[in-house]
């Protein structure tokens, strides 16, 4: 996207790529009039997602949430709406940001907490001892998430109790 101001489509820069190499063309400079540039279109914003995120890890040009249809039948809260839900059940669309996994000091095995952004903002979540075993696996697979679990609030600060994680991909 760093390009994108010098009039081509992502797809002729991607065209073009190889003929600026140095090894091909010493001086760095292209004669644009004997190259033939073929893709007049642009890729597609989810296309745009997937490259940026095998590149850097993160989406630059849009949130990848965008392109996850919504789940039929479950209501997804946003971030903040959360101190409206405390002491309930919900389920939220979250794109993994960091965790950190300590040991439990009251039970033998270890918890995380692991924090999320949506489209509106960031929000917590705590995996218990207890689903521990069951969703660490599904923990690490993904980077987008649907999770559900109970909502606990402490100081005014709102943390979702994981009971569910299902990775979701583009």
């Amino acid at each position: 996207g760093s390009l994108d101001s010098f009039g081509f489509s992502r797809k002729q820069l991607f065209f073009l790529a190889p003929h600026i190499t140095k090894t091909q063309n010493p001086t760095g400079l292209l004669d644009l009039e004997t190259i033939h540039i073929p893709f007049k279109d642009e890729f597609t914003i989810k296309k745009k997602i997937i490259f940026e995120i095998e590149t850097f890890g993160f989406a630059v040009t849009e949130n990848p949430l965008v392109l996850i249809p919504p789940e039929s039948g479950a209501r997804i809260i946003r971030s903040y709406e959360m101190i409206n839900y405390v002491n309930c059940h919900v389920s939220m669309l979250g794109i993994k940001i960091c965790s950190k996994r300590i040991p439990s000091k009251k039970k033998k095995g270890f918890m995380k907490f692991i924090s999320f952004l949506d489209l509106w903002g960031s929000f917590e979540t705590f995996l218990p001892t207890k689903n521990y075993g069951k969703l660490i696996s599904r923990s690490v697979s993904s980077s987008i998430f649907l999770v559900s679990g109970k909502i606990t609030e402490e100081f005014g600060a709102c943390t979702l109790h994981l009971e569910d994680m299902k990775p979701l991909s583009l």
